[in-house]
């Protein structure tokens, strides 16, 4: 035998192929044989038909919720995460209130420290230049005015021990200090919360 390709080659195994679906279309007629022939009085093209609706709608549904899942766990990652960032603020902005409210508070400490320390500064130079001027009347005027004192200095109190003015606590000062706004049992940053 030869090698050489013939008509029962390739070429008509391929078109007997085509020819024989297309007669068992046309001869067979499925399309009767789907609507007319079935299993348990329901014909095949119904069977079919169902079986292609219900996997759509499983396809659709499962898509749905696959995607619906995705959605709810981005959606509650946002708001955890929003929840945090608002707290962050929400505290930062306390802290902040608290500063600006403890620096006024300061500011009103210093202003009245500094208003108290004029004053003593004040008295004391009174004081001094009183005695300063006492002294140089008491040197001016003759020996005997000098040991006459006027009942005012008779009466002046005896000096202070060291240390008596300054004990254990600083300075006292008899002013009262201003209290702020609100007291530290009623500030209105704790009964907020």
């Amino acid at each position: 035998m030869s090698n050489t390709n013939t008509k029962t080659g390739k070429e008509s195994s391929m078109g007997q192929f085509f020819q024989s679906i297309t007669n068992s279309m046309y001869y067979n007629r499925p399309m009767e044989i789907a609507v007319h022939n079935g299993v348990y009085g329901f014909p095949y093209a119904v069977i079919g038909m169902v079986t292609l609706v219900t996997g759509i709608f499983a396809y659709v549904t499962y898509t749905d919720y696959a995607s619906e899942v995705a959605d709810t766990i981005n959606q509650e990652s946002d708001e955890i995460r929003q929840d945090i960032q608002y707290e962050d603020r929400r505290t930062e902005e306390e802290k902040e209130q608290i500063k600006e409210e403890n620096d006024e508070e300061n500011e009103e400490i210093r202003t009245q420290q500094e208003q108290e320390d004029e004053e003593e500064n004040i008295e004391q130079m009174d004081e001094s230049r009183k005695e300063e001027l006492l002294e140089k009347e008491d040197q001016e005027k003759p020996p005997e005015q000098a040991q006459e004192k006027p009942p005012e200095q008779a009466q002046e109190k005896p000096p202070e021990e060291p240390g008596e003015k300054y004990k254990m606590g600083g300075k006292k000062s008899k002013k009262r200090r201003k209290r702020s706004k609100y007291s530290r049992k009623q500030s209105p940053k704790k009964s907020k919360q």
